[in-house]
């Protein structure tokens, strides 16, 4: 790979930058998450300390760059697009309801009597219960950031 000699001065193999081109180019490569050759790219390896004859590139499509923590290794993938919501999530509250019959008893006889039924021997009960357990715990997409497309690359040297 051919280089100018400008870059030499600037950056150094395992450099990032932030670019609006999309492609290599002079030295730089893209992080797409490609798998390149330690014969193509001595200097990049070295300066990375790689030492397996292939590595593979980060990959920075649709994904932000953060900086490294505790804990953390430099140029591995984190995080998610999805986040699933369960019920230790929600407020704490509840679905009760009452559910409420009549009952009536007919009595005979009298001008009355067809409408006994809802006059004479009527009964109420009432019983506490509770709905079904509802959802399907499906993923929920979260929403990506107004942003501009930008291409992340690394100079290999």
């Amino acid at each position: 790979m051919t280089v100018p000699q400008r870059y030499r001065r600037i950056a150094q193999p395992g450099d990032c930058k932030l670019s609006l081109r999309s492609n290599d180019h002079d030295g730089w490569l893209l992080l797409d998450g490609r798998t390149v050759a330690k014969t193509n790219l001595p200097l990049l390896f070295q300066a990375m300390g790689w030492t397996n004859p292939t590595a593979q590139l980060p990959d920075f499509r649709g994904r932000l760059p953060a900086g490294v923590s505790a804990g953390a290794v430099v140029g591995a993938a984190s995080g998610g697009s999805t986040v699933t919501l369960g019920v230790e999530h929600l407020p704490a509250h509840a679905h009760g309801y009452t559910d409420s019959t009549a009952v009536a008893t007919s009595q005979s006889g009298g001008l009355l009597s067809g409408l006994a039924p809802l006059l004479n021997g009527l009964t109420s009960s009432a019983a506490s219960k509770t709905t079904a357990a509802a959802g399907q715990g499906q993923p929920v997409a979260l929403p990506m950031p107004p942003h501009v497309g930008i291409g992340i690359f690394i100079f290999a040297g």
